[in-house]
């Protein structure tokens, strides 16, 4: 009885698919990080220079607030640019 040797593309087709689902994963968190880290740069150009005296006119609970704020962006733009928290 002769061989068979059927032809399958369901591991290439498995292959392409989760290369594309990779992708736009990966541009997702691209996207994603790029939207935290101007938030992020916004944030912080309030927080010094002109913008600066404003900020520390606020209670000492709103600056620990907005630096709270701040730690955390920094903190998820880390974890999407790098997969961790920090250095």
């Amino acid at each position: 009885m002769a061989e068979t040797n059927p032809i399958t593309f369901t591991p290439a087709a498995r292959t392409v698919g989760d290369a594309r689902r990779a992708e736009r994963i990966d541009i997702e968190a691209a996207n994603r990080r790029d939207h935290l880290a101007h938030q992020l740069y916004s944030l912080t150009a309030i927080l010094y220079g002109e913008g600066g005296e404003s900020f520390r006119n606020y209670s000492h609970d709103i600056q620990d607030g907005v630096l709270w704020l701040v730690h955390d962006l920094a903190e998820q733009v880390m974890k999407l640019s790098f997969g961790k928290e920090g250095p």
